[in-house]
């Protein structure tokens, strides 16, 4: 904001007189928004960067409130906020200006909520072949100490997922057989069976199950099984 102004003096039958004017006007970068209007996506219980901006107003101006949820200004004089949804469905972001020292509504954009999307399970040290499966060496497969579970392609940072349980299936004594977990951590029967199948088996990983632990009350999700070769 830039501010201007000076003084008329006229002459009068009365003398000299002064009479005083001022102005403002705001000064700003050229500014393109693009808005993908399919895409207005916030994730639930995750601190989703915006940019706001109200032409004709500089962003330390510019004020905004949420439906659903939090925001929260990162850096107000660039209009950088986050908006933190609490749940699912929908969530409009208004934003306000001040107006001769009035607070003045200027608009609202609405976003749908989304959950954070699942998590892969992974087991650490497998290997990926290029048909798709999973391989692994015996020592390889105890050393990676249990299942994982890992968020791909998914840029927002903070957001951690653990195993909760799962069922390891393969034969052990020639018999196939099936045990549970309460963690990500190997039972020491489930290391017993890794340790008895043969080269060129597979182990399965099935029953899954991950739980966010940056955040509260979100629910258990059910993950892909996963099929190993032991190699």
């Amino acid at each position: 904001m830039q501010n201007w102004g000076g003084l008329i003096s006229m002459k009068t039958e009365s003398g000299l007189k002064t009479y005083p004017f001022k102005g403002s006007y705001l000064v700003a970068n050229k500014t393109a928004v693009v808005s993908p209007v399919n895409m207005n996506i916030l994730y639930l219980e995750v601190d989703n960067p915006i940019q706001i901006s109200v032409p004709g107003f500089a962003a330390g101006e510019i004020t905004a409130s949420i439906s659903n949820g939090s925001v929260s200004a990162v850096k107000k004089n660039t209009g950088e906020y986050t908006a933190k949804p609490s749940k699912k469905g929908k969530a409009s972001v208004t934003l306000y200006a001040k107006i001769d020292g009035k607070k003045s509504k200027m608009g609202s954009v609405e976003f749908r909520v989304k959950e954070v999307p699942p998590p892969k399970a992974k087991i650490q040290l497998a290997n990926l072949t290029p048909d798709g499966s999973l391989m692994i060496g015996k020592a390889d497969f105890v050393n990676s100490g249990g299942v994982i579970a890992k968020l791909e392609d998914f840029d927002f940072k903070g957001v951690r997922y653990i195993i909760t349980s799962y069922r390891l299936t393969g034969m052990y004594k020639g018999e196939q057989q099936s045990y549970d977990s309460d963690g990500g951590q190997f039972t020491k029967k489930q290391i017993g069976v890794i340790k008895n199948t043969k080269v060129g088996n597979t182990i399965t990983i099935s029953k899954i199950q991950a739980k966010r632990v940056d955040t509260k009350n979100t629910k258990v999700r059910q993950l892909d099984p996963l099929v190993i070769e032991i190699k």
